[in-house]
């Protein structure tokens, strides 16, 4: 039974990341993260830093990092352009 349950989170967890990839551009609010994996706010950031070894917020701001840094480098759009995006 236990494992099953974390299965699941991990599948919920990842529910959630799949939203913030999606909307890496938009303003997001963890309470729409944790509804993405079908649970309190509380359980989310317990659980989402279990299985990802950060908070939800810092992942988010992480990947909006990784994703300017990439268009940095493939596109011919101005920096000012790259950061507001």
């Amino acid at each position: 039974m236990i494992e099953g349950m974390a299965v699941n989170y991990y599948e919920r967890i990842q529910k959630s990341i799949d939203f913030m990839e999606d909307n890496l551009e938009n303003d997001i609010k963890v309470e729409e993260m944790a509804k993405e994996a079908y649970m309190s706010v509380s359980s989310f950031y317990r659980i989402f830093f279990a299985i990802t070894g950060y908070q939800a917020k810092e992942y988010l701001i992480n990947r909006r990092i990784s994703r300017a840094s990439k268009d940095l480098k493939e596109e011919q759009a101005k920096v000012i352009d790259i950061a507001m995006k």
